[in-house]
């Protein structure tokens, strides 16, 4: 299952180079990053790292503009994710999202 996040992380690239990413979404299998710079290329090695945890080598499969999908090479733990994902939510701004905003009273 892929969740969709708004995570902080950087991304290194096989020629070294460091980069500050933004996650979108997280699953076992990879996730959705978007780039201040759009340097990967598809087939790229990178090694994704989010705050206090090792990091996560993965390819990239694809690109659209500043946006890639990372494929990991060795999956991500499920309670791992659900952690993340957890921790994420716990920390995101309550009554953001209202279902009829114009017909508030």
């Amino acid at each position: 299952m892929r969740y969709p996040v708004w995570l902080t992380a950087s991304c290194r690239g096989s020629m070294g180079r460091m980069s500050d990413i933004i996650l979108s979404d997280l699953s076992t299998d990879g996730c959705g990053v978007t780039l201040a710079e759009g340097l990967l290329k598809p087939g790229q090695l990178v090694v994704v790292r989010l705050q206090s945890l090792e990091g996560l080598a993965g390819n990239v499969v694809w690109v659209r503009g500043k946006k890639a999908g990372v494929k990991f090479e060795r999956p991500l733990y499920g309670p791992v994710l659900e952690h993340i994902v957890k921790v994420q939510l716990s920390a995101a701004p309550r009554n953001t999202v209202t279902r009829n905003p114009a017909r508030r009273i």
